[in-house]
């Protein structure tokens, strides 16, 4: 593996999930499976929904607060906002500048969102190394946060996708690292990204209204009509899922010379357990090394990755000085990875 400085490190990982629970026993009566029909689909036992009166940016900010208590974040630093969300709180503008108006930070900084869906984390990752390495930018607010349950349908047509998903948020900070390259050594630091998209994938995975392919944007016309609800043909999701999950982890491993003995935890995507474990077992890789929260959270989006890092890091499972790798797949198709110690 190269030696080489690192420009840009990660840190302050956070998260917010909302209070209320719902069970795969809530989730049966209405899609009209069982619990466990539910579980050995998807690897999900429950997951968390807002309350009515709570937005994305709501929950993004509740993820701020607790990255600001925990660290002692100061966001008067921040130079840019960059967030990741499918669910913003209005059908424009993202939920960058709302998550800045918030803050009550400075109304100069840019705000950026993106759509990358389920691949935000290496989207969102490779954007804003990028911005530092350019030196644009030193710091970095990176957020990702959805709030799926507010369009999920709620029938036994609607089963195989409202099962999966959850709400929730996560947040971290991208900055330009001080140390200098000989104390740096590869030890903290975005070592590689890679992102990828096959766009001949979108109708596998999308939500047809509202969008300007519909005559009035939202058809009134068919405005009770399925189309109101994320679309899946899950079996093109998970053969795609297997096939280019396990395809860029092994490349970013490749490319950068490293074994999977020198990982210390995999982070992917919390699409489905059965995914994962798919991938797991291609990849050979010890499930020890794999760390998931699926089966509590559900799939929530954007956010999953850094769910996951803000509350391995809490537990005490990622120490600093861990070499991480983390792969995500999602609609468009979109999908990527990223290596990095903390």
């Amino acid at each position: 593996m190269s030696h080489q400085p690192l420009i840009a490190s990660l840190h302050s990982f956070a998260y917010y999930v909302p209070s209320k629970v719902i069970t795969n026993e809530y989730l049966s009566n209405l899609l009209d499976v069982s619990p466990e029909w539910i579980f050995e689909r998807s690897g999900v036992l429950e997951r968390r929904y807002v309350e009515d009166n709570q937005s994305t940016s709501d929950i993004a900010m509740q993820c701020l607060n607790n990255m600001k208590d925990k660290y002692q974040t100061n966001f008067e630093d921040i130079d840019i906002i960059i967030a990741a969300t499918l669910s913003s709180d209005y059908y424009f503008p993202g939920i960058a500048p709302i998550i800045q108006n918030k803050l009550g930070i400075s109304k100069q900084i840019p705000c950026l969102d993106i759509r990358t869906q389920c691949a935000s984390f290496p989207y969102i990752l490779e954007t804003a190394q990028a911005y530092v390495a350019l030196g644009k930018y030193k710091k970095v607010l990176v957020v990702c946060a959805d709030v799926q349950s507010k369009n999920l349908d709620f029938t036994p047509d609607g089963k195989n996708v409202t099962m999966l998903f959850g709400d929730g948020a996560s947040a971290f900070i991208v900055e330009k690292n001080t140390e200098n390259s000989e104390e740096q050594n590869s030890i903290n630091g975005i070592i590689d990204t890679i992102i990828r998209a096959d766009g001949s994938g979108v109708l596998s995975l999308y939500n047809p209204m509202p969008g300007t392919s519909h005559v009035g944007h939202i058809d009134f016309k068919n405005i009770n009509s399925k189309d109101r609800y994320p679309n899946m043909d899950g079996r093109s999701v998970f053969k795609n899922a297997v096939t280019y999950f396990k395809e860029v982890t092994q490349e970013i491993m490749t490319r950068n010379n490293i074994n999977i003995e020198e990982i210390d935890h995999f982070i992917f995507h919390q699409a489905n357990l059965r995914i994962i474990e798919t991938v797991a077992a291609q990849l050979k890789i010890d499930p020890k090394k794999i760390f998931n929260n699926i089966e509590k959270f559900g799939n929530t989006t954007s956010a999953t990755v850094g769910i996951c890092l803000a509350e391995a890091t809490e537990k005490g499972i990622i120490k600093k000085g861990d070499l991480i790798l983390t792969s995500a797949f999602g609609t468009g198709f979109m999908w990527g990875s990223s290596l990095f110690r903390i």
